[in-house]
């Protein structure tokens, strides 16, 4: 039995354009318009892009040969070519399961959103560094027992870096009914740079202490897990998004050697930069994603 495979499936389909496809087919009208149509983001699958390469030229020597033959034999040809397609087509779909292709579809609709997402973000210059709001954090603390003592930390001058390196992570899903649409999105190293100023006023046999210097907290990985409203595979609307973090690490700290409290301004400083990073990403890069979804939207 002939077995065909996906990647050989979507060059073939690419090299006739697929002009004869019917929306009734295993790969749905939603699917067939993103590999076929060249203004629309393209998934970027390397060995799709080599295979379709392979196809073209594949064709375009088999119709150089035949320059002198009638033009109702190079009409059989890709006649023949569309009887392959649908060969594919239906090797295809006996051979992978449909949870798989559902996979393969889902991930191609959300890796769009991502795209347009990406592209909103670096027109906004957010690439390479996005300035965020000065913000303070109190710090409580128990001396001479004395209530209501703080030390505050006040960053100012903040930039966030590593935007650029928006992506989907791991594979999109699509529910019974394909009217929802399930995906997550990451960032990975994401740095905020900033400057700080320390205010501690003293109390009892504790020193006032008033320091400045320069912080950097890095954050390995940044993930928003988003769900998205379809009507016909169309992104309509963001129906959930939750931000949530992995590792973080305080990569520096000036000015801070001669401190009492270094360990305690540390936890500080971590914890108030990292929030810093995850109300951006809930806030900021969400009408991001958002406005992508809205193009997307308004362009089907």
């Amino acid at each position: 039995m002939f077995v065909c495979s996906y990647e050989y499936f979507l060059a073939v389909s690419i090299c006739l354009n697929l002009h004869h496809i019917p929306h009734s087919w295993p790969l749905q009208s939603t699917l067939v318009h993103e590999l076929g149509a060249e203004k629309r983001p393209s998934v970027r699958n390397i060995r799709t892009l080599s295979l379709r390469q392979q196809a073209r030229v594949c064709i375009k020597e088999e119709i150089e040969e035949n320059t002198s033959q009638a033009a109702d034999q190079r009409s059989s040809k890709m006649s023949s070519l569309a009887t392959l397609l649908l060969v594919c087509l239906v090797g295809f779909s006996a051979a992978v399961p449909a949870e798989e292709r559902g996979d393969v579809e889902a991930n191609i609709i959300f890796d769009s959103v991502v795209q347009r997402a990406a592209d909103n973000i670096a027109a906004l210059g957010w690439d390479v560094s996005k300035k965020v709001q000065n913000s303070y954090t109190d710090i409580p603390l128990e001396v001479d027992d004395e209530p209501d003592t703080v030390e505050r930390l006040s960053i100012t001058d903040a930039n966030i870096v590593g935007f650029n390196s928006l992506s989907r992570s791991k594979s999109a899903k699509l529910n019974t009914d394909e009217s929802v649409l399930t995906g997550t999105v990451k960032f990975t190293n994401v740095s905020v740079i900033a400057k700080y100023d320390v205010t501690f006023a003293g109390v009892g046999e504790a020193k006032p202490d008033v320091r400045d210097g320069q912080v950097t907290e890095r954050l390995s990985t940044i993930f928003a897990d988003v769900e998205l409203k379809l009507v016909d595979r169309v992104p309509q609307n963001i129906l959930s998004y939750n931000v949530r973090t992995g590792n973080d690490k305080l990569d520096s700290l000036t000015n801070m050697e001669d401190s009492e409290m270094v360990a305690i301004q540390q936890a500080g400083f971590r914890k108030a930069l990292r929030e810093l990073i995850e109300n951006t990403v809930a806030t900021n890069i969400k009408v991001q994603i958002n406005k992508a979804v809205q193009a997307l939207k308004a362009e089907a």
